[in-house]
């Protein structure tokens, strides 16, 4: 499954992402949830964002989290058949 992270989730929403991801799945943070890259994924699954959304915060993500291309992500959303916009 790919979660896709437009906002910073709330504490309900972290306790919950918490107990349902799990290292298969992938988490796209975007948006107003791009700040949760400066720190380590407090999730199971694996965490990316975009390469021009990390050049907006200048690189500073932390080591958990992986930037991918335009591209790339488009490639792993065709290969999900399970996607989730929060």
């Amino acid at each position: 499954m790919i979660l896709t992270l437009t906002n910073a989730p709330t504490v309900l929403e972290h306790e919950l992402f918490q107990q349902l991801l799990t290292p298969e799945d992938i988490l796209m943070v975007t948006d107003r949830a791009l700040m949760l890259s400066i720190r380590q994924n407090p999730y199971p699954a694996k965490g990316y964002l975009l390469l021009e959304d990390s050049h907006s915060l200048g690189g500073a993500q932390h080591d958990d989290w992986q930037t991918l291309s335009t591209n790339d992500w488009v490639s792993l959303v065709t290969e999900h058949d399970k996607q989730i916009t929060w």
